[in-house]
């Protein structure tokens, strides 16, 4: 349901899941993933107070799920997503450190941590990340994505 974009009825299952199974780390990690998808509709439509709430519902999702498998990097990386999205910056960046050392070649730990150091103003700890994930995924179908966000930081920087 997610993945096809119904969230509503995605976030219902997943609250289901949780209801019955308390100790379901992926039942929290769904439901933090949809609140942040609903926090970023919440942003399209205009409605800071809602994207912020969606957030923060999402951001405890996270440490639920975060307190039930602490090895469960999808949730180490969307509780990085939640603290940028709520621009705590510092908070965000070990986790999504931690996130894109595991797997470098994961382009969404390796976008994350790039907007993370980007937007602290670190655009240097920005390009090594991009051009590590370029060398750690040489065949990955974003990587002419990632090269041209690259090219745009590198025009930064003269």
């Amino acid at each position: 349901l997610f993945i096809a974009g119904d969230v509503k009825a995605a976030r219902e299952v997943y609250q289901q899941i949780v209801d019955h199974y308390r100790a379901s780390a992926i039942g929290h990690l769904g439901l933090g993933n949809c609140n942040g998808s609903l926090a970023l509709a919440a942003r399209a439509a205009g409605n800071p107070a809602e994207f912020e709430a969606k957030w923060r519902e999402a951001l405890d999702q996270f440490d639920q799920a975060l307190a039930l498998d602490p090895t469960l990097l999808a949730a180490k990386s969307g509780k990085a997503q939640a603290l940028a999205s709520l621009l705590r910056f510092a908070e965000a960046q070990p986790l999504a450190e931690e996130c894109f050392a595991a797997q470098p070649q994961n382009f969404d730990y390796a976008t994350s941590l790039a907007s993370i150091f980007f937007e602290q103003g670190r655009t240097t700890f920005a390009s090594r990340t991009l051009e590590t994930f370029l060398a750690a995924a040489p065949n990955h179908p974003q990587r002419p994505l990632v090269a041209d966000m690259l090219a745009q930081l590198k025009l930064q920087w003269q």
